[in-house]
């Protein structure tokens, strides 16, 4: 989605957080829902408009009987979705898009010093899903990459670990809604200065406007650390075995030290 109106929202709304209650993308960090907050997940557009079923907390229910967040959309009513797809998403028909997004800052940052996201999700509908994510820097020139997996749920999924990775271009697509005339984002830039975060239903990678009625459960979205490389592991293994034949072999020498008086008394 590359919505100028909406961009122009979601960057009043990321302004309007005081500068002192900013957080930054930390890799082991989790939204779990406990207490019934949203962790800063929303849904809506510009001037107001707000779905009709807002995400909400359900206070039982989850993987492991705990707290998930609800995200439900109703499609287009029968005369059709206003404004779309003849204008850009944000400037049409309140919740007919299956989507929640966080600008409230645990998501802002670097996507590159992370692997990627981890949730659990579950279809509770009876409309298959393609859930993707959407990273997104409305503050800038209202660039947005697309994931290029997607969690595909089935009516009555249950609940279902997906991995979404996140530090490499080729895990993003930067031309998205091209069909509105808009140039390419830069990937790059965007993982790197990323304002917001988008989880979001959508059947292709090429566009993010996608209206259905359905509902999805969401919870434990966290940020997965990267892991050091084979070949580092691989040295840092050899580095530890150097280290302790330095020392057996210093042990050996002491006690050979140790043994001479000895075996001279024996002579």
């Amino acid at each position: 989605m590359k919505p100028i109106l909406a961009g122009i929202a979601l960057a009043a709304m990321a302004a309007a957080i005081p500068t002192g209650a900013r957080a930054q993308l930390v890799a082991g960090q989790i939204d779990m829902f406990q207490g019934g907050s949203t962790d800063g997940w929303t849904a809506g557009g510009p001037g107001g408009k707000t779905p009709p079923n807002p995400p909400f907390v359900v206070p039982t229910g989850g993987p492991t009987g705990g707290p998930f967040l609800d995200i439900t959309s109703s499609g287009c009513p029968p005369a059709g979705c206003v404004g779309n797809p003849s204008s850009p998403p944000g400037t049409g028909t309140p919740g007919s898009q299956l989507t929640a997004f966080n600008v409230f800052n645990q998501w802002e940052g670097d996507y590159f010093s992370i692997s990627g996201i981890s949730m659990y999700l579950e279809n509770l509908g009876s409309t298959t899903l393609n859930i993707r994510l959407e990273i997104e820097d409305p503050t800038g020139a209202s660039d947005m990459i697309l994931s290029t997996s997607d969690a595909v749920l089935a009516p009555d999924s249950g609940w279902q670990r997906v991995f979404f990775p996140t530090n490499a271009l080729s895990d993003w697509n930067g031309n998205v809604d091209a069909i509105y005339g808009y140039p390419p984002s830069d990937v790059d830039f965007d993982l790197s200065n990323a304002t917001a975060l988008r989880i979001l239903n959508a059947p292709t990678d090429t566009s993010d406007y996608a209206p259905i009625a359905g509902q999805l459960g969401v919870t434990d979205i966290a940020a997965v650390p990267t892991v050091p490389e084979p070949p580092s592991i691989l040295l840092l293994g050899a580095a530890l075995l150097g280290g302790a034949l330095v020392r057996r072999r210093r042990r050996f020498l002491g006690l050979t030290r140790l043994l001479r008086p000895a075996a001279g008394l024996l002579s």
